[in-house]
């Protein structure tokens, strides 16, 4: 049900996924040696692109490349290179969630400033209790892009381990004072147990023609 999920647990393992940095343990020096033992994808020389030949960062600023070494600005364009659900430069950046309308886009903003600003407790200990339904992260999160709210995960649906978290997130948002009402779009959504998805591929199934299909995915 998020093709763009399948295809990013299929997508270079060193720059994407969960890594240990991040996922268990973490501290920031932790997550700068990752980044500075991740392989480049390039470098930037005299505004041209170059191969960085599968060079580390940290390999570049031992040793330089070509004979020349990094700057600020090559950091931070290769912190720009990773592609991890969570990202860390100067905020936190949560990247799971795919392409949806405005008004979707503006709950999840709201879901995870609730649950991180206001109901962190109880959502990492929903997590670990997630994480303890089996496999590794990569194959939960390859469940969940093929079957959105429908996948089971241990003895419970999709649908009801975000119902968990949602009820969590209107929690801490109103504990933090914002509009519990942003969240209204995405607690709908759990509610039906139906993920965006799942009205494309009904519209599909009832008529494949451009002119039915696109309504149903413009936003």
């Amino acid at each position: 049900q998020s093709y763009r999920g399948k295809v990013w647990t299929q997508t270079d393992p060193a720059r994407t996924g969960f890594p240990d940095a991040v996922r268990e343990g973490y501290s920031h020096a932790r997550w700068i040696d990752d980044l500075l033992d991740t392989p480049m994808m390039f470098y930037l020389r005299h505004g041209a692109w170059a191969p960085a030949l599968g060079a580390t960062f940290r390999t570049w600023m031992e040793r330089g490349l070509d004979g020349v070494f990094p700057t600020a600005d090559d950091w931070a364009l290769h912190q720009t290179s990773v592609f991890p659900e969570v990202r860390v430069k100067r905020t936190i950046e949560i990247r799971g969630a795919d392409a949806v309308n405005v008004e979707l886009s503006v709950a999840f903003c709201a879901f995870w400033t609730g649950l991180l600003y206001g109901a962190l407790d109880g959502a990492l200990a929903v997590a670990e209790s997630f994480a303890a339904t089996g496999g590794t992260p990569v194959e939960r999160h390859l469940a969940g892009a093929r079957d959105g709210l429908d996948g089971r995960f241990g003895a419970h649906s999709g649908a009801e381990w975000a119902r968990q978290l949602g009820a969590l997130a209107t929690q801490g948002l109103g504990a933090i004072g914002e509009d519990v009402t942003l969240l209204d779009p995405l607690l709908e959504r759990i509610a039906s147990g139906r993920s965006p998805a799942r009205d494309v591929m009904d519209a599909w199934e009832k008529d494949p023609s451009p002119g039915n299909i696109l309504p149903v995915l413009a936003y």
